[in-house]
């Protein structure tokens, strides 16, 4: 789960985005973004800002892996940014 706000300053709408991905090695050590979940897209009006919520649920690999919480917009800026992952070893159904 993630929560970031994005600002716009631009005097006019701009689009905004926000996403988790994942962090994984690549060729040559190089890092590859792949994406975990939601990948919103907004159009914020001007000297305005939105707050982006956003969930997913992953599979890990490993027990080591990074994930990360990444936005942008034009003129702007993120803050009050979090991430919050909960581990669960098995779902009982019903």
């Amino acid at each position: 789960m993630g929560r970031v706000t994005v600002a716009n300053y631009d005097g006019d709408r701009q689009l905004a985005s926000a996403k988790i991905a994942r962090l994984a090695p690549g060729p040559a050590g190089a890092i590859v973004q792949v994406i975990a979940g939601d990948d919103l897209k907004r159009g914020i009006p001007g000297n305005s800002d939105f707050c982006f919520y956003l969930q997913t649920v992953v599979v890990t690999e490993s027990e080591w892996e990074t994930f990360i919480l990444e936005c942008g917009t034009y003129d702007g800026e993120a803050s009050w940014a979090s991430l919050q992952a909960l581990k669960v070893d098995a779902v009982k159904g019903p």
